[in-house]
């Protein structure tokens, strides 16, 4: 299956709505501005979540990848998803952010499993 910018852009609108939604406007700290980053950041990761997770179910409903390649799409989508829900959930903390490192982490064996499985597709 072959990618779109159709996710990036829901994505990047879903990000928009959660910085307006999450903004903190009238304070006088530019650093208040961080939390509310932090929550659109995680709120577009969840979002790419759910699209990566529904496109490789309709890989696997309609036959257009291979076991590994919906298998990689699921793990993708599971790493985006626990980098994305962390970074709502700690918005506000300051401290180092350990399980959003390890979704990104998650998300990249996902993305070279997809990547291999369409590369011996190919060959």
């Amino acid at each position: 299956m072959r990618r779109t910018w159709l996710p990036l852009v829901a994505a990047a609108l879903m990000f928009g709505m959660a910085l307006l939604v999450a903004s903190p406007f009238g304070d006088r700290f530019a650093t208040s501005w961080l939390p509310a980053f932090d929550f659109a950041l995680g709120v577009a990761l969840v979002t790419l979540a759910f699209l990566e997770i529904a496109r490789a179910v309709v890989g696997w409903f309609t036959r257009a990848g291979s076991m590994r390649w919906v298998i990689g799409g699921l793990i993708t989508g599971g790493g985006l998803f626990t980098a994305g829900a962390s970074s709502m959930v700690h918005s506000r903390a300051l401290a180092f952010d350990w399980l959003a490192l390890f979704g990104v982490a998650i998300t990249i064996a996902g993305v070279q499993l997809q990547h291999r499985a369409r590369g011996a597709a190919k060959a």
